[in-house]
């Protein structure tokens, strides 16, 4: 018996054969659903492993029958003769109820499988954008390094080696200031953007520490500023004009 057939019709017999269709339709989809929704070891949904569409079609199909079973038993609790006792009225009605509920009852147990579905896959979902985005700052970081790195060992060389010509210091003194600042800004950047992981592992992994950089640099800038005060001194003292004496 179909389902259309007894939304339509207004035979007992109908009614309640195709009642048992709808139901029969609810618990295959709802158990073609479970089987597909796998769960890790600690219990979790694995949603890589199907699709949303997939998912979100057995629903559609659940939500269809289980509206259309509900419909048909109201239509049979309607159409049903009354019994001719009390007692037994009341045995049928809580047969009634008691049909009702389980299929009430299996049909909220899988709506709550299928909200804990979307929230892990929406949760999935951040976590690879995240994946994707600390990889892009860690590309972005590890280029502004090199860039830092090469900066600081010329900078380094400098104050390190009196025979380096200290005409530069002011220019090399900038050069690994702002190299420093873009590199820490990312570094900072990624950190923050790791803070917002809801994964543990990434959440809390060892980072670059910008801290000892920063106090490195510093150091260094410091010596080649007074490196490139003590070159601008002794150049004008060099360019001063002697002094004329007149008899």
């Amino acid at each position: 018996m179909s389902i259309e057939e007894g939304l339509k019709s207004s035979d007992l017999s109908t009614i309640k054969s195709a009642r048992g269709t709808a139901k029969g339709q609810v618990t295959r989809y709802i158990n073609d659903l479970e089987n597909d929704l796998n769960r890790d070891q600690d219990g979790n949904l694995v949603t890589a492993k199907v699709s949303k569409d997939m998912v979100l079609g057995f629903m559609t199909k659940i939500e269809t029958n289980y509206d259309s079973c509900l419909n048909l038993h109201q239509k049979f609790r309607d159409l049903r003769p009354k019994k001719p006792d009390e007692a037994a009225e009341a045995d049928a009605k809580a047969e009634d109820d008691m049909y009702e509920n389980t299929v009430r009852a299996n049909f909220t147990s899988i709506t709550e499988v299928y909200d804990e579905y979307l929230r892990k896959l929406e949760s999935d979902g951040r976590l690879i954008e995240l994946k994707e985005k600390l990889t892009e700052l860690s590309d972005e970081m590890e280029v502004l390094k090199v860039q830092y790195e090469i900066h600081y060992d010329v900078a380094d060389q400098m104050v390190k080696n009196p025979e380096e010509d200290k005409n530069m210091a002011r220019s090399v003194k900038d050069n690994v200031q702002n190299s420093m600042n873009k590199y820490v800004d990312k570094i900072r950047e990624y950190k923050s953007a790791r803070a917002h992981s809801i994964d543990f592992e990434l959440k809390y992994s060892p980072a670059e520490d910008y801290t000892k950089i920063m106090k490195d640099t510093i150091m260094v800038v410091n010596s080649l500023e007074r490196i490139a005060i003590n070159h601008d001194a002794k150049s004008s003292s060099s360019t001063s004009p002697t002094p004329v004496s007149v008899d």
